[in-house]
């Protein structure tokens, strides 16, 4: 910041306005962060590296509860800045792994290290005893650069922070660990990007920076491995299921020659209007394929929802990619109808003439509830509006409120359903009210 201190900040995308929310995630500097469904549940969650303000190295992974509020996940980690991070399942079992590079600085020497933490089923990160090299102000990416399904690493950067040593490196990957293939000249620092430049299915690399002899340096190599990698099938069997602003999207996973089939990632667009993704984007080309090369905005799942749709039609398709950044032809489009929305903003909510001076939640109407509810609750000022429901241990059931709403008091009825409109179990619930940066919350009991 302008004070010199760390910061964190989430900013959630309300409609193409950018908007910091509440994420408890540690402030960092100096770092890195890169997003991915770890637990493969539906939401993206987020990986952290850098140093906090007290000079502590930092390194972490943070599940998402579905309403953007993160909590840590269990990581053997070794923190670093100058940090770069990025996502593949390098062992096919499903999951994302996570590869981060940086430094750290000790009162006798300047380390760098590149470590891959292996994912235990979106519970836990543990780092793996790999021999790899340690590269720092740079940038460390996940890819199947020879067509054999497996995912190998790509490295340029520092080797020695304080003499300025520059190297490219890729790592070989295969049978659960990696070998050094080939150096490359390096740049320091320096950044590394994927791209199919010449459209034959596989990663291209591109290495910019400053070069050994401190000169900036801009190289482009074409991958010419002999295999072709061979683009995965299109996805199949669309189906969809709508309640209320909520459209759940599935499909049958697509089959690679190489890349096993729980490691293929998704695109996934939609559309108000045949063949548009002003819903949901992906960067498309005009022939369809990918402008840049890039894993799938839904990752591994094949299913996802999407929430507060207003009324209307829905156009949708789903193109898969490969361990080697090469992605299918899209799906046959599919459509669904949204009828029962008001985009966002709860039925039935009622703006009262109350003044509010702060944030308030009030108590929930009635408690114990048996079938409706109601959630009244005080603004000081207009703004973005978000209440979720969720159970004991802290998985979030519902959004009955989701809106840009006016400064006063406001209640909604909410019918004790879960986002799907299945009826709620007897039990003991939390109400959530996130205004700003400001939250309240209050327990209710559900009595059928």
């Amino acid at each position: 910041t302008a004070d010199g201190d760390a910061l964190t900040t989430l900013y959630r995308n309300d409609g193409g306005t950018l908007e910091s929310v509440s994420s408890l995630l540690p402030d960092v500097e100096f770092g890195s962060t890169a997003f991915s469904d770890v637990d493969n549940d539906g939401d993206l969650d987020v990986a952290l590296c850098g140093v906090e303000d007290d000079g502590t190295y930092f390194v972490g992974v943070f599940a998402n509860d579905g309403s953007g509020v993160f909590t840590p996940i269990p990581i053997d980690g070794r923190g670093v800045l100058h940090c770069s991070m990025d996502w593949g399942d390098y062992d096919g079992d499903g999951f994302d792994d996570l590869l981060v590079t940086g430094h750290r600085i000790a009162p006798t020497e300047i380390s760098a290290h590149t470590d891959i933490y292996r994912n235990g089923g979106g519970t836990q990160f543990r780092r793996q005893p790999f021999d790899l090299i340690g590269l720092t102000a740079g940038t460390g990416r996940l890819v199947d650069v020879d067509a054999d399904g497996t995912l190998d690493i790509i490295l340029n950067g520092g080797t020695n922070v304080a003499f300025r040593r520059a190297l490219a490196t890729i790592y070989k990957g295969g049978s659960g660990t990696f070998r050094r293939l080939t150096n490359l000249p390096g740049t320091f620092p320096g950044a590394l990007s994927l791209g199919d430049m010449d459209r034959d299915g596989d990663a291209d690399l591109a290495i910019i920076g400053l070069g050994q002899d401190r000169q900036a340096a801009t190289t482009l190599y074409l991958n010419a491995h002999l295999l072709v990698n061979e683009r995965p099938s299109s996805p199949s069997g669309l189906q969809s299921e709508v309640s209320g602003g909520t459209a759940t999207l599935q499909w049958e996973a697509a089959e690679d020659a190489t890349t096993p089939a729980q490691s293929l990632t998704y695109n996934l667009r939609t559309g108000t209007v045949a063949g548009a993704n002003d819903i949901k984007s992906v960067p498309l080309a005009s022939d369809g394929g990918l402008v840049r090369t890039a894993r799938g905005n839904v990752v591994h799942n094949t299913s996802w929802s999407i929430r507060n749709l207003p009324n209307g039609t829905y156009f949708w398709a789903v193109q898969a990619i490969d361990n080697g950044l090469a992605a299918s032809a899209f799906s046959a489009e599919a459509s669904f109808q949204v009828t029962a929305s008001t985009g966002g903003k709860p039925v039935g909510i009622d703006d009262d003439a109350v003044s509010a001076t702060e944030l308030r939640l009030l108590p929930v109407y009635p408690n114990p509830v048996a079938d409706l509810a109601t959630l009244t609750f005080e603004l000081p000022r207009a703004g973005h509006v978000r209440i979720d429901i969720f159970d004991v241990v802290g998985r979030r059931i519902d959004s009955p409120v989701v809106a840009l709403l006016g400064a006063g008091r406001h209640s909604v009825d909410w019918g004790s359903n879960d986002d799907h409109g299945h009826r709620l179990a007897s039990g003991v619930y939390v109400v959530r009210l996130q205004f700003e940066e400001e939250i309240r919350v209050a327990k209710m009991a559900i009595r059928r």
